[in-house]
């Protein structure tokens, strides 16, 4: 049975002879109603609460999953970028090493085409020196030649 504190207010109570003080009888359903109201009115009052504190509590279980999701992307994000800094990282390290390859190749070929022309340079300094002895010498032959003839 539900009770209300109107009902307790139109209560009525037959009377017996030697029954209750009517007065004290009228008085105690006063105050019973009156609490009843009181505790009505708090039961409103928390059942409301309740439901804005579910409301809230959504809100912070949803704000709570966002920053669950948000933590997931940034350190998804960190471990891609982290994965494309290692492999520019890579890219870059075999792009200088290449590089360093091509240049020592060059320093090369320019080293073997300096002791070419090096060899090339002393043959022609060899065959000069030959050939400047070869004519001194000519001309030495003909000066004695010419000193014997006079």
């Amino acid at each position: 049975m539900k009770l209300v504190p109107l009902d307790i207010r139109q209560k009525e109570f037959s009377i017996n002879f030697r029954g209750y003080s009517k007065v004290e009888v009228l008085d105690f359903k006063e105050d019973v109603a009156s609490v009843l109201e009181e505790l009505i009115s708090e039961n409103k009052e928390l059942k409301s609460e309740i439901v804005s504190l579910k409301d809230e509590l959504k809100i912070y279980k949803d704000i709570e999953s966002t920053l669950k999701q948000t933590m997931i992307s940034a350190q998804q994000i960190k471990d891609d970028m982290h994965r494309s800094s290692k492999k520019e990282y890579d890219l870059t390290i075999a792009e200088a090493e290449l590089e360093a390859n091509r240049i020592i190749s060059k320093s090369r070929e320019q080293v073997i085409n300096y002791q070419t022309e090096i060899e090339d340079l002393k043959r022609q300094k060899s065959i000069f020196q030959k050939e400047l002895e070869n004519l001194l010498n000519s001309h030495l032959n003909l000066l004695n030649t010419f000193h014997g003839k006079e």
